[in-house]
């Protein structure tokens, strides 16, 4: 897939279950023709959806309230905001036209999640950190530069620390027995 607006996390050899889940997900959300799909990497789906990637975000927050118990195999939700092709100036760019979307008095974090590429990780924070002039804040910084790599591909973000949903953390934090959710 070479645009994705989510990259969504499951179980080794639970993607197609995890596919479908999404896409149930999605449908109930207003989006019925969302796709989502393994990426060739265990564990992981790409999605595409025409609802923006951040009100997919808000959207599952509510959803989850009522319905966490349904969510049995998808693991985590990233929203992904910009997608290109795997190269340090690719990527440099597009924090580039993201910017604005950190504000003068924010702190910040790059996070870099790699996944089958030789792109080094101190070189790509070097040249990202160029291009924000802001305060590094590496323990909880106002907005955090995602950068996700997938092979060719790579997603970048610009969010905030509860910007990305994590079901097994949403699961702790309820109030729910263990016998409600199926074990994988």
């Amino acid at each position: 897939m070479n645009k994705f607006d989510l990259l969504i996390t499951c179980p080794r050899f639970k993607e197609r279950d995890a596919s479908a889940e999404v896409k149930y997900f999605l449908a109930e959300l207003g989006d019925e023709e969302a796709v989502a799909e393994p990426i060739g990497m265990p564990g992981i789906l790409a999605c595409q959806t025409k609802i923006d990637p951040m009100e997919v975000i808000e959207l599952l927050k509510g959803y989850i309230e009522d319905n966490l118990v349904y969510f049995q195999y998808t693991l985590r939700y990233i929203p992904i905001q910009v997608v290109v092709n795997s190269t340090i100036d690719n990527i440099v760019d597009a924090i580039n036209e993201l910017k604005n979307r950190i504000k003068n008095k924010d702190t910040f974090r790059i996070t870099i999640e790699k996944r089958h590429t030789h792109i080094d990780r101190n070189e790509l924070i070097k040249d990202a950190a160029t291009v924000i002039t802001n305060k590094v804040d590496l323990e909880n910084p106002d907005k955090i530069i995602l950068i996700e790599i997938v092979g060719d591909k790579t997603g970048i973000s610009i969010i905030e620390q509860n910007d990305i949903i994590s079901i097994p953390i949403e699961k702790r934090e309820g109030d729910f027995e263990e016998e409600d959710f199926l074990p994988y």
